[in-house]
């Protein structure tokens, strides 16, 4: 008789704890976020809003992309809970705000795949984007002068590049494309194009069916794997910072967002989740 009282006492409790579950306790959580800030993060952000936004039903998300400057900037003057950031903070930004690495990617280089050159040197990048190789010859491909695209000034993707060039935002030289997407359809189309562009938006446009290569370096290839190991060379962080202390709200996105919960959504958009 004990053990029987014993089970249905067991059996409460897990009614109990099962009803406290987040999709249970979805009325606790309301008001407005707002993130802004990297656009390498923001399809991402995008997809972890709706699903947290499905549990917690009385939340509203506003997800805003732009460059990692814009999520700074907002995210100092109160405009914005949470910043996405894709980029190193200065040392002053790292006593400012308080960092949590959401997941990882690359930085690639794409071409057109009608482009016959699949791999290229970190000194042959660099000479590229300081225009002192003009020709795909020069190269081993055909006879074609590079049209070299690079993403918008303020894209911290240019100062990733640069710095790992051992060059300054400053000296790339090439036409500015206002967002990734444009990019990449540019060069499926040009067989003399170059540009470079966040992997997960690559990889992404590349299992839809955009005819484009992405380009190993010096025999890196960009994937999965690689970028998961370490072992491809332009590999970069992608954060949401906070001033301080999240609010509570800020605070339960965060913690979802790291949660095992959110593993599927982040690696379906071609990105890695930090151990």
């Amino acid at each position: 008789m004990k053990r029987f009282s014993k089970f249905i006492v067991l059996v409460v409790a897990l009614v109990f704890m099962t009803a406290l579950s987040p999709v249970a306790m979805a009325g606790e959580l309301s008001g407005q976020l707002v993130i802004s800030g990297s656009d390498a993060l923001e399809a991402l952000t995008v997809e972890l809003a709706k699903r947290f936004m499905k549990i917690h039903t009385n939340v509203k998300i506003v997800v805003r992309g732009a460059e990692s400057g814009k999520g700074i900037s907002e995210t100092r003057s109160g405009s914005a809970s949470i910043g996405m950031v894709s980029r190193l903070l200065t040392p002053q930004e790292e006593l400012e705000f308080r960092t949590v690495t959401i997941a990882y990617e690359g930085i690639c280089f794409v071409t057109s795949a009608r482009n016959p050159v699949h791999d290229v040197s970190p000194a042959e990048l660099k000479d590229i984007l300081l225009g002192k190789i003009t020709n795909w010859r020069s190269l081993g491909g055909d006879d074609l002068p590079i049209n070299n695209l690079i993403p918008y000034r303020k894209s911290a993707s240019n100062k990733i590049v640069a710095e790992f060039l051992g060059l300054k935002v400053a000296d790339l030289k090439g036409t500015e494309i206002s967002d990734f997407e444009t990019g990449i359809k540019i060069v499926s189309r040009d067989p003399s194009a170059l540009f470079y562009v966040s992997t997960g938006k690559a990889f992404y446009e590349k299992l839809s069916g955009m005819p484009f290569n992405v380009l190993s370096i010096a025999g890196k290839k960009a994937s999965m794997v690689s970028i998961s190991q370490n072992r491809y060379p332009l590999t970069r962080a992608l954060n949401f910072i906070t001033l301080g202390e999240p609010n509570p709200l800020a605070s339960a996105f965060i913690a979802f967002c790291q949660s095992p919960a959110a593993a599927h959504t982040i690696r379906s958009n071609y990105f890695i989740k930090p151990k």
